[in-house]
């Protein structure tokens, strides 16, 4: 041989499917900690945008309009970060369900929908997913339906109750804005 010649590539065994699942897990894992950070910026730059809306200043009211932008690309970006997630770990329901709300920011709410009902199939009491669900209804413009979920989460006396029911009743009320770190 010659001695010059690099070593012949050593072979890899493959893992075992239980060090698979580990492996994908983790990684859905880190896709989520990552989607969820840019729901985080995502919200701030809305609520900034929400302060400086009701400015006067046409420089202010612009830098809104940029940050409502900005945080349309970051909730694009959660998307696609949580759905890589539930490619990777289709039983990580914490996932779906942040993959619902990441479409239903983005405008998608057939997809929201469907995120949630996956999410829900595989924890049916999973609360945060019926609050999201519900806030999803009202954008459809299904009031009973979102009444249906807040009716659930009071029956099973849920924290999350009180953020769908003050969604609605801003939804009753006829406020279209509601501000962006309530979760809406």
């Amino acid at each position: 041989a010659n001695p010059t010649s690099p070593p012949p590539p050593a072979v890899e065994k493959p893992l075992p499917p239980e060090a698979k699942a580990a492996a994908a897990r983790r990684s859905a894992e880190e896709l989520y900690d990552s989607g969820q950070g840019e729901i985080d910026k995502a919200v701030e730059l809305l609520d900034e945008a929400q302060a400086l809306a009701d400015s006067k200043d046409g420089k202010e009211i612009e830098k809104a309009a940029k940050n409502r932008e900005a945080a349309a690309k970051k909730y694009k970006k959660a998307v696609d970060k949580f759905r890589k997630a539930t490619e990777l770990a289709p039983d990580y329901y914490e996932a779906w369900n942040m993959l619902g709300y990441s479409y239903r920011k983005t405008g998608q709410l057939g997809n929201a929908f469907k995120a949630y009902g996956t999410c829900l199939e595989l924890k049916p009491d999973y609360e945060p997913a019926h609050e999201y669900k519900g806030e999803a209804h009202l954008l459809a413009g299904d009031l009973e339906k979102a009444k249906a979920e807040l009716a659930w989460l009071t029956e099973k006396k849920s924290s999350e109750a009180e953020k769908l029911a003050l969604a609605i009743e801003n939804y009753e009320s006829g406020k279209s804005e509601i501000p962006a770190g309530s979760g809406w």
